[in-house]
């Protein structure tokens, strides 16, 4: 078993992304990106603080932040929510699920993700 280092830790690049077509909007594709660490806690922050009548953007708000150029760079603002919210339903649940699930936010991924690390932890340990 190797135990990385700090610097290993902070150098490893964990953002995933996934490219998804979208046959609705003229087949073109969107790129879509796990949200970092400080991006989720800012989304589940804004989920916990917002008013009832806000809260029907938070697919779109997720969508803002997770979908992203070529170099990774979000290619929507804060002034594109509302937008984004007018487009189609089901596009846009659709996009923001896959955004959820490489972010580790769908009941499943909590799941999973719990199973793989003690799958992980589970071929033993030296501590006492």
């Amino acid at each position: 078993m190797t135990i990385l280092t700090r610097e290993q830790i902070l150098e490893i690049q964990d953002i995933e992304y996934r490219e998804v077509v979208v046959k609705e909007w003229d087949g073109g594709t969107v790129r879509i990106r796990s949200l970092t660490a400080q991006e989720r806690e800012e989304y589940d922050s804004w989920l916990f603080t917002v008013k009832k009548l806000d809260a029907t953007t938070s697919r779109s708000r997720l969508l803002s932040m997770a979908i992203v150029d070529n170099d990774g760079k979000p290619i929507f603002t804060e002034g594109d929510i509302q937008t984004l919210a007018k487009k189609n339903s089901k596009i846009v649940v659709r996009l923001s699920y896959i955004a959820q699930k490489l972010s580790g936010m769908t009941p499943g991924s909590i799941k999973e993700l719990t199973e793989d690390f003690l799958a992980d932890q589970s071929s033993g340990s030296n501590s006492a």
